[in-house]
């Protein structure tokens, strides 16, 4: 197990990332597939609440992945359930006791996708009220800690939002909030590297990754990617893929530019 701790849940967020890049020890690392660098059983423990910016990195169209989420995930009836659940003890939720009080989650098939064989990443969401203070613990089965998880972090606020209105919860704080947030299987992709380096970092960062001697079979993997594949967007056949190296050469002055950096740094996987 992994425990990582932060202020807010973003920058739990760019922490995951980080050691995902840092630290491969304990990973399962499959070189061939998209979902290529997974640990198991990884906890964020965030101290100060969700701390999102307003204007989050383009990985998509925010609003619609937000909609798109909420389609997937809230059932209005189980969501009632748990709702309710909270509305009927407003009153004594916050009192001298703790209490704690489940809204689940339920994924479902829709036009744009069916269910994942493993069924749903977002699991539930969890509201404790200990010692005169709200916790709230999230559960995820599955999680892309990049561009996805940065994603389900917007709509977990989004729906926690929504709770804490429908509810008439007391005695919220939200940036006092304590969020547990357990990924039993997170996983790094090998082509998100580059797109998360760019918007936490810039392309300094994106440079010395991809130049530096490796510091675990992981990074070497990501460097070949990038060097071999990602800067070849033409080489990629699946479309959900290649548009992240299509975004990131538009993003950054297209590949020239990167090959002369790799020129410039004899990097041998260009050769």
């Amino acid at each position: 197990m992994m425990r990582l701790t932060a202020k807010t849940a973003y920058e739990a967020w760019q922490k995951l990332n980080h050691v995902f890049l840092a630290d491969d020890s304990g990973s399962m690392i499959m070189p061939g597939r998209d979902f290529s660098h997974a640990k198991y059983n990884v906890q964020l423990r965030v101290t100060n609440g969700f701390g999102l910016p307003d204007d989050p990195p383009p990985f998509f169209n925010m609003e619609r992945r937000l909609k798109t989420l909420e389609t997937r995930y809230i059932d209005p009836d189980l969501w009632k359930e748990g709702v309710e659940r909270l509305l009927a003890r407003r009153d004594r939720a916050t009192g001298t006791y703790p209490n704690t009080f489940l809204v689940q989650f339920h994924r479902r098939e829709t036009r744009e996708r069916k269910v994942p064989a493993g069924g749903g990443c977002l699991v539930s969401l969890n509201f404790t009220w200990f010692k005169k203070r709200w916790h709230l613990h999230v559960l995820s089965r599955a999680s892309e800690i990049t561009a996805r998880l940065l994603a389900d972090m917007y709509f977990v606020e989004r729906a926690v939002n929504r709770v804490i209105e429908e509810a008439q919860v007391r005695k919220w704080d939200p940036d006092n909030l304590i969020i547990d947030w357990t990924l039993l299987l997170p996983s790094q992709m090998k082509y998100m590297v580059p797109i998360f380096l760019l918007f936490v970092e810039g392309e300094e960062a994106i440079k010395s990754m991809m130049v530096d001697p490796p510091l675990n079979d992981w990074h070497k993997i990501v460097q070949e990617h990038f060097w071999k594949e990602f800067i070849f967007p033409e080489k990629i056949k699946w479309a959900q893929r290649r548009k992240w190296s299509e975004k990131f050469l538009t993003w950054t002055g297209g590949r020239d530019k990167w090959l002369e950096v790799g020129e410039s740094h004899d990097v041998s996987y260009l050769h």
